[in-house]
């Protein structure tokens, strides 16, 4: 993506690291153990050269979910960090860090209003959106929450809109998501699931953010397009994520749901 479309998909998708930056939670609102790990190994996606690992950890601290995320490099590195605190299976606020390249930027709900904060090379910006309801925002992580709110209907071929806090332009962004495949692995199947603007304009200069769920467990298991994480010139990184799959995440019985834990 370059020009204009390049600065259209970053204001679009700066971090949906499900996104990538996407993240751990329980499959399917099972209730978490006192601590989960998930790994992604992120490449290059034109050249495939690895990039990065990301290190997500969820936990229960204080009546409320937590996830830490450590981005290291290929020498181990630590090149980056993130901390997400949830209320319910929303995200309450999140901050993420990148002192490599002097950049960190953060939003935090409240209930009338989200506040958008950003720092890069000592120059700051911060911004509060006013809104009659902001729960229904998707911050973040909380992405992954709202596909496994919304499984069914994905399933049932649904294509969803939502609106999203960019971090970018601090203020709210129009998406939609549909599934767009179903790809057979040993012993289960991946969904993936393409993410773009909804506004028809800016849907043309950027290329969909393909997203993939384990359809068992439904666990993140795939990612493809701009990456939460920057390089030394500050540009984020076109990224290809493989998440290795995690033995502890296992479909449960309904009435073992959790419907307040996170998801990957």
């Amino acid at each position: 993506i370059v020009g204009h479309s390049h600065r259209a998909a970053h204001f679009f998708t700066r971090q949906l690291s499900v996104i990538v930056g996407i993240t751990l939670l329980a499959a399917q609102g099972v209730a978490l153990a006192t601590e989960q790990i998930l790994v992604g190994d992120a490449y290059d996606s034109k050249t495939e050269q690895f990039l990065y690992s990301e290190f997500h950890q969820t936990r229960f601290e204080d009546g409320r979910y937590v996830m830490r995320t450590e981005y290291r490099d290929a020498e181990d590195r630590l090149i980056a960090s993130r901390l997400v605190q949830y209320d319910d299976d929303r995200v309450a606020q999140f901050v993420l860090e990148q002192p490599t390249i002097d950049y960190r930027e953060s939003v935090v709900r409240q209930p009338q209003n989200l506040l958008f904060s950003g720092s890069e090379q000592a120059r700051e910006r911060q911004k509060t959106v006013d809104l009659e309801n902001a729960a229904d925002v998707v911050i973040d992580a909380g992405f992954s929450n709202f596909i496994v709110r919304n499984w069914d209907r994905l399933l049932a071929g649904e294509t969803l809109k939502f609106d999203f806090a960019s971090t970018a332009r601090m203020d709210l962004v129009r998406l939609q998501v549909k599934k767009v495949d179903q790809q057979e692995q040993t012993g289960d199947s991946m969904v993936l699931f393409a993410m773009t603007a909804a506004n028809p304009v800016f849907k043309m200069l950027m290329k969909p953010i393909m997203i993939g769920y384990s359809e068992q467990t439904r666990q993140l298991a795939y990612y493809r397009g701009i990456s939460n994480i920057q390089d030394d010139r500050s540009k984020n990184y076109n990224v290809e994520i493989r998440f290795r799959k995690n033995p502890d995440i296992q479909l449960s019985a309904a009435d073992q749901k959790d419907p307040a834990a996170p998801h990957l």
